[in-house]
């Protein structure tokens, strides 16, 4: 079976606000300037997998929660 990708959306807005840290904050934790946090956060890039999961470990949630895969 193919999958095709269509669409990654992120939550890691809502997370975020849930451990009340600032955009600023997060960006600082995984030592990445905060323009690029602001855009992977935003859904405008899809980050490596390695930085993927140092904000799923900042924010104390799975990669799985942090992204959905929107499936055509």
């Amino acid at each position: 079976m193919v999958v095709k990708v269509v669409n990654m959306s992120t939550n890691i807005p809502r997370f975020q606000i849930l451990k009340g840290l600032t955009d600023q904050q997060v960006a600082d934790k995984l030592k990445l300037d905060l323009s690029y946090y602001n855009k992977v956060k935003n859904g405008r890039i899809v980050p490596r997998v390695d930085i993927a999961l140092r904000i799923s470990k900042v924010l104390g949630r799975s990669i799985h929660t942090l992204w959905e895969l929107d499936k055509e």
